[in-house]
């Protein structure tokens, strides 16, 4: 703490109180002529963390420490998921799952920070893999798969024991990573781009006008020219995925038991791709009860699940005009 000089003294001590009384009850004191003014005050508060330096908080070899451990929890064991601990006796191994929120972040901070393109090109695609098949996963709790909280790692099947849920800010942040990795591809304009686009971001391809209005397996041309046409497995893989989505599995019927070993019960994908399926579900479920940002809380208006959902709406927007 320290001794403020000036105007706007707060005071400190009582009428008649010494120099020696005021200093020892930790207060400052300093006589002054000015009216109104006291001379035994209260001190500056001085926040014992606060950084004065002029250089950089951390060192360059601090910053490989905490960028290396960064890394070890991205795209776990080839899975392309993030963990939030691979300590399996941290807490009992309670947090050694993908958590849909964290995920999203996490995804964000790498694209903003790891100088390295290739590595940012590789882990994002195993993400956008992960997201891709966590999307369409059976739900063993009987929500819309993507309003769970986290799931296991590496089946992507979510987690089926107690916890606050459904969680609703997972879609919206999912969605503004995806769409801020997707103009960053469309900025590049590459071969390599232009594949990750369309395997993940937009199956119709680079001509962002509405998918709906193209029946399963159409091609996209330019206005007026005839499709080209396809070869029938790649015929096939269209009609796949401009499947129509299931339907929404929110039902009172017991929910088939989680399992975290063997391939996961799947879901038909649908068509517009991981941007517009999460904010299809952020449009229709904006306003419907969640668990708050720090899991122990439910409502409907919590101001951190608005956040997310618009900037996700906004971002995808951008993407997809």
């Amino acid at each position: 703490a320290g001794c403020p000089t000036g105007a706007g003294k707060t005071d400190c001590g009582f009428l008649g109180i010494t120099p020696t009384q005021c200093v020892e009850s930790g207060c400052c004191f300093a006589e002054s002529l000015e009216p109104g003014v006291p001379w035994c005050f209260q001190p500056t508060e001085v926040c014992s963390l606060r950084h004065d330096s002029t250089g950089p908080p951390f060192s360059p070899a601090e910053l490989g420490v905490l960028r290396s451990h960064f890394l070890e929890h991205i795209d776990v064991n080839n899975s392309g998921a993030v963990v939030a601990s691979g300590d399996a006796e941290w807490m009992g191994g309670a947090y050694q799952f993908h958590w849909e929120r964290d995920g999203a972040l996490s995804m964000q901070a790498l694209m903003g920070t790891e100088p390295n393109e290739t590595l940012v090109g590789e882990k994002m695609e195993a993400y956008m893999g992960w997201v891709a098949k966590v999307q369409h996963i059976a739900d063993p709790n009987g929500l819309d798969v993507r309003s769970e909280p986290k799931y296991h790692i590496p089946t992507g099947v979510p987690d089926s024991g107690p916890w606050c849920r459904p969680q609703k800010d997972g879609p919206g942040l999912r969605a503004l990573t995806l769409s801020k990795y997707g103009m960053a591809l469309l900025g590049r304009n590459t071969t390599e781009a232009r594949r990750l686009i369309t395997k993940f971001l937009n199956p119709a391809g680079l001509d962002h006008v509405n998918l709906a209005a193209d029946p399963p397996g159409a091609a996209r041309t330019a206005a007026g020219a005839a499709p080209t046409p396809k070869p029938a497995a790649e015929a096939a893989e269209a009609e796949d995925r401009t499947a129509p989505p299931a339907a929404a599995t929110n039902t009172t019927t017991t929910p088939p038991a989680a399992t975290t070993t063997g391939p996961p019960p799947t879901r038909a994908p649908p068509g517009p791709g991981l941007i517009r399926y999460d904010l299809d579900w952020v449009v229709e479920n904006w306003n419907s009860s969640t668990c708050d940002l720090w899991e122990d809380a439910r409502g409907t208006d919590f101001f951190w699940d608005a956040y997310t959902a618009r900037m996700g709406l906004l971002a995808g927007a951008r993407f997809m005009e």
